[in-house]
């Protein structure tokens, strides 16, 4: 939630054409937020505390936020500030330079709803055809697919399919989240599988980081990214949100 004074700061920086850090009454966080790992390795974001964690980094950025020429501007300089850690705070800072330019491409516009939450612009999804192995799947624009009763093959095709060309859409219109068996674990919704396809082990999951919001269609849901990375025996596919969070992995090994 956006505070009242970021909206009088919002103000000033209009009119003076300039804002900086110092104008932000940064209130003190007691709790330091820190993650093990590499937040650069898809696998650090895919496990549900660090998930939490970096969320609640993100709500925190958040509160300093603003929308300045259609571009995200944040008035904290660095993540002490906010009693968060370098490593998530030069990460958050990535993501919002990822939708900068995702704002320039014209692909997406940001805005601020009424209670102060940044939101992502959502597309319409085109209708397609995704090919699975059972057979097709119609995708429209008032349909979302079930996945609680498809072969493990299905859904690995279907993931891979929305890292190749990920919609600009909520994952809530794209899949149909209600109806997954989740494992939740601090408040994260996640939901995993493995199968051998060809051969290979290939593990799959899901997370839904909107579970336990009031708003079922959170920012956080949205489809921004997605990645391919290499590492030793086995290749990461995933599809990130805004913040670069996971929302879909599939790990392949040779």
């Amino acid at each position: 939630m956006i505070n009242v004074l970021r909206s009088i700061v919002l103000i000033s920086c209009f009119i003076l054409h300039g804002c900086q850090s110092e104008e932000f009454e940064v209130n003190p966080e007691p709790l330091f937020l820190k993650i093990n790992g590499d937040l650069n390795h898809p696998e650090t974001l895919m496990d549900p505390v660090n998930i939490a964690i970096y969320l609640k980094a993100v709500e925190r950025m958040e509160t300093y936020l603003m929308i300045r020429q259609n571009k995200i501007e944040c008035g904290i300089k660095e993540g002490s500030e906010v009693n968060i850690s370098p490593e998530i705070y030069n990460y958050i800072i990535m993501s919002y330079e990822d939708i900068n330019k995702q704002v320039d491409e014209g692909r997406i516009k940001i805005f601020f709803d009424s209670n102060g939450d940044l939101k992502v612009s959502k597309r319409v999804l085109d209708n397609g055809i995704i090919r699975l192995k059972s057979g097709d799947i119609e995708v429209g624009p008032d349909g979302k697919i079930d996945i609680s009763n498809m072969d493990p093959e299905d859904i690995v095709a279907l993931f891979l399919s929305l890292v190749a060309n990920p919609p600009n859409d909520h994952l809530g219109n794209v899949i149909d989240l209600e109806n997954i068996d989740w494992d939740i674990n601090m408040g994260m919704a996640s939901m995993s599988g493995e199968v051998y396809i060809n051969g290979k082990r290939t593990v799959y999951q899901i997370n839904d980081p909107c579970y336990s919001n009031p708003d079922p269609y959170c920012t956080a849901g949205y489809i921004a990214t997605n990645d391919t990375d290499v590492y030793g025996d086995y290749a990461y596919y995933t599809v990130k949100n805004p913040w670069q969070l996971p929302l879909i992995s599939v790990q392949v090994f040779e």
